[in-house]
C-alpha cells in the first residue's frame, strides 16, 4: 500500500464521510452477551466501512494508519469491499456521529419509525411513485413475502433512495420492513448492473425517475 501523508484531521474526515456515505455499526447479539457474558463474548464493538473501489480502500486505509489505528482483514459482503475497525471507543464514537446527523437534519414532512429514523418528503415520494406503479399497498413492502412483483418493487425503492435521498442503507432498510444494510446494499448493486444491461428495467428507472 503506497504511503499517504496525513494529517490526523484529514484522516478523521475521511472515516467520518466514509461511513455516512455507506457504513455501519455492527450490532452485537444481546442473546449471546446475556447467555456468555461481556467477557467471553467480545464480538459487535465493531465500525464497517462499505467501499466502491480498491482505489476508495487504499485511501480509507492510509486514514486508519494515519489515526494509530489497527488495520483489520478487509472481506467482500455482497460483491463490496467492507473494511472493518474494531473498538468499543469507535463504535461509540461513530454512533454519536450518526446519531448527531440524525438530530441536525431539517425536513418539514417526517415519518416517524419507532424513535429512530426520519424520512423525508421525497422518500415518501419515492414509496408513493414505485407503489402506484406496480399496483400494490405501501405495507405490502413491509412484508417478508418474496413475490417477484414485491421484491423488485422494494429493490427499486432502495435503488431510488439512495440515488435521491441522503439516507444511509441501514435506515433504508429499517423503514422497509426491519431489513438490514447488507440487503440494501445487494439491491442497489443489482439495480445498478441491470440499468447497464437490461433495457427494460433503465426504461422502468427512467421513467420512475420522471415522476419523483
Amino acid at each position: 500500500m503506497a504511503k499517504l501523508n496525513l494529517t490526523k484531521r484529514k484522516a478523521q474526515f475521511i472515516l467520518e464521510q466514509a461511513f455516512l456515505k455507506n457504513g455501519y455499526i455492527r450490532t452485537r447479539n444481546e442473546r449471546r452477551l446475556k447467555k456468555e457474558g461481556g467477557l467471553n463474548y467480545r464480538k459487535g464493538f465493531e465500525v464497517r466501512l462499505v467501499l466502491e473501489n480498491k482505489q476508495e480502500l487504499k485511501l480509507i486505509q492510509a486514514a486508519i494508519v494515519a489515526l494509530d489505528y489497527n488495520l483489520s482483514k478487509t472481506f467482500i459482503n455482497h460483491g463490496h469491499i467492507v473494511q472493518p475497525i474494531y473498538g468499543m471507543d469507535l463504535s461509540i464514537q461513530f454512533q454519536k456521529l450518526q446519531d448527531q446527523k440524525m438530530k441536525e437534519k431539517k425536513v418539514k414532512s417526517k415519518l416517524i419509525i419507532g424513535n429512530k429514523f426520519y424520512m423525508p418528503h421525497n422518500f415518501k415520494r419515492i414509496e408513493t411513485v414505485v407503489c402506484k406503479h406496480f399496483k400494490i399497498k405501501p405495507a405490502d413492502l413491509k412484508t417478508a413475502s418474496r413475490l417477484a412483483q414485491l421484491v423488485l418493487a422494494r429493490q427499486l425503492i432502495m435503488f431510488l433512495a439512495r440515488e435521491h435521498t441522503s439516507f444511509t442503507t441501514t435506515q433504508i432498510g429499517e423503514y422497509l420492513g426491519g431489513r438490514n444494510h447488507a440487503t440494501v446494499i445487494f439491491a442497489v448493486s443489482k439495480m445498478k448492473t441491470l440499468y447497464k444491461k437490461d433495457r427494460e428495467v433503465k426504461e422502468l428507472i427512467l421513467e420512475l425517475t420522471k415522476r419523483l
